[in-house]
This record gives structure tokens, C-alpha cells and sequence, in this order.
């Protein structure tokens, strides 16, 4: 197990995947803030030996003008095309107000050398999609409270919410609520409720060909003990999902470790895995990252924020692969 600080200059971090089929051992992160988007090179050394120096870099300067969104929360890979889908949360700001920017869906471009592709003349590159959200809830009537609900509620009656993704072999989009939840009998108070997937089926064809999001009619109901989901990453060598699940309910200081790990093979409830969390108060972000020569996991933390707004320092766990 290894435990590191994230550099400051990531700490607001809440996804993170590897762009596999690059040079460079890159990893790529989003977070909170607007624009917040960076690489991490050689990232499987400078995880495992918590050295930073010279690695990180900001893709700020090269992404202003071709998107305009806050609040990413979690990335999803496409290997073939080179290519990450990034999901924003819909959710509403701290002072419980509605903003278009926090409504999209994000693409990222990138050529071979691992470079992002900015937003070109013809329209490719890297771009955003407007009223995602709206889409979705359209596409999802049992969603449409949850757009009325105050930022901070949780559970049945929680904010909309979009926390996780991540990208099937098959092409789905899949799309993970911290809140709502789903309570398959809203009278029985004894029951924590289910966190929300949703499959989005043709994610490059909205950016590619301006088709209209297409969604699986139903959605799938997850029962992780009452939480939502936080962070999802396909695990193409297990055939399933990791799943990072924590408090339906946004707070604003998180005080104990309350975030669980599952997996799920996509055809049964997902099976809960004991892990040593090594102190980390909430995992938000998560991915394959081998720890030495042992396949492993990666887990970002959110820390929540101080007495006066401001995000706390966070840190990073690396483990073993459960079994």
C-alpha cells in the first residue's frame, strides 16, 4: 500500500484514468474547478515513489475556447479513437443555483503523442455538448425532482447528481448518480435505497454527427448499502466494474472514512470488497495503477473543504488489486 499527497496544484482533483495506448505512462485528471484538466507522465513512478517534480502538466491553456464547463467529475477512456469522454455533474452550485456550465458533456481529443487536440474550425477536436442534462432527465422522468432538490439532500430526494463513468468494450457510455437514489418502495423507511446507472449508447455519434443523446430505456439500480456512486473504471482484465460509492448527500466537510469499494461484472449486484483505506476520508477517483510489479488500484481523495471555503489538501491511496 502506498499513501502520497497530490500535488496542490491537483488537489481539487475527483477523476483520474490512465490514456492507455499512449507513450509515456500518462495519466489523465479532472476536477471541480473550471477547466481544471491535467497529464501526469511516467504516472506509475511518480505514484509509486511520491515524487512529482517536473511531471504534471496543465491542459488549461490549450482546452480555453473550446470548453466552457464546471464541475467534472469523473473521465472515461476510449483507447481505439483516443479519446475521453468527460461527465460533469448537472448538479447545482453551493449557493443552490442552476448553471448551464455545469449541464454538459465533455470530449477530449488527443493525437498520438498524447497531446490534446483544441477545438478546431471544422468542429473537431475536443468540444463540449450543451443541455446534456436536460436530455437525460427527459430521457429519465423519475430523475425530474431531483433537478427542484436543494444541492446538500441526499437519498430519495437528492440533487441531480452525476458522479461516475465509464466506457463498456460494447461502446455504452454508462453514467453513475451520487443522488437521487432509487428506493424500489418509497414507503418503506427501512430501506437505504439504490445508486442510479444510466447507459448513454451513442457518445461519439452526439460530438461526431450532432445526433441527439440515445439512452437504454431503463436504468440500472445498484444497491451499495444505501450510498452513491463516486467514481467507476471498466477493468477490461476482470470483465466488470470498479465502483467507488460514498454518502449520497453533498457535504461540505467530510469527517470519517465512510466511501466503500465494489465490483461489478455487470450482471449481478455488486459485491463489496474490504480494503484497508489507509485513513483516506472519502475516494472520489479511481483506476488500475500497479503498485511495484502487483496489479493495483488508484484512489483519489476528497478531502472536503476548511472552515473558510477552501478546498483541504488531498491525498492518494494505492493498493493491491482486491480479489
Amino acid at each position: 500500500m502506498k499513501i502520497g499527497m497530490i500535488p496542490d496544484e491537483l488537489k481539487q482533483a475527483s477523476g483520474v484514468t490512465p490514456l492507455e495506448g499512449l507513450d509515456d505512462d500518462v495519466v489523465l485528471l479532472i476536477g471541480d474547478k473550471d477547466l481544471f484538466v491535467a497529464q501526469i507522465r511516467q504516472s506509475t513512478n511518480r505514484f509509486n515513489t511520491v515524487e512529482f517534480m517536473e511531471s504534471v502538466k496543465s491542459l488549461e491553456a490549450e482546452l480555453q475556447g473550446s470548453i466552457d464547463v464546471n464541475d467534472m467529475e469523473d473521465i472515461a477512456w476510449d483507447k481505439e479513437r483516443r479519446m475521453a469522454f468527460v461527465v460533469v455533474s448537472g448538479s447545482k452550485n453551493s449557493a443552490n443555483e442552476i448553471k448551464k456550465k455545469r449541464e454538459k458533456l465533455v470530449r477530449l481529443v488527443f493525437d498520438e503523442m498524447g497531446q490534446v487536440q483544441p477545438k478546431g474550425q471544422n468542429g473537431q477536436g475536443s468540444k463540449d455538448i450543451p443541455a446534456f442534462k436536460s436530455a437525460i432527465v427527459a430521457a429519465f422522468p423519475e430523475l425530474a425532482p431531483s433537478v427542484q432538490s436543494h444541492v446538500n439532500n441526499g437519498g430519495v430526494g437528492g440533487t441531480f447528481n452525476i458522479e461516475g463513468t465509464t466506457l463498456l468494450p460494447d461502446g455504452r457510455l454508462l453514467l453513475g448518480f451520487r443522488s437521487p437514489l432509487h428506493f424500489r418502495d418509497p414507503n418503506n423507511t427501512g430501506y437505504a435505497g439504490d445508486a442510479i446507472v444510466i447507459a448513454l449508447t451513442n457518445p461519439h455519434a452526439i460530438f461526431d454527427e450532432d445526433k441527439p443523446p440515445k439512452f437504454e430505456k431503463e436504468a440500472l439500480y445498484l444497491p451499495l448499502d444505501g450510498q452513491g456512486i463516486r467514481g467507476m473504471f471498466y477493468d477490461a482484465e476482470r470483465g466488470g466494474c470498479w465502483i467507488v460509492s460514498g454518502a449520497s448527500a453533498n457535504a461540505v466537510v467530510v469527517n470519517a472514512e465512510t466511501w466503500k469499494l465494489w465490483f461489478w461484472d455487470l450482471k449481478s449486484p455488486p459485491v463489496a470488497k474490504p480494503l484497508d483505506t489507509g485513513g483516506l476520508k472519502n475516494a472520489e477517483g479511481l483506476c488500475r495503477m500497479n503498485v511495484g510489479d502487483e496489479a493495483g488500484l488508484l484512489f483519489i481523495e476528497d478531502a472536503g473543504k476548511d472552515e473558510n471555503d477552501q478546498s483541504l489538501p488531498c491525498r492518494y491511496l494505492l493498493v493491491p488489486l482486491p480479489q
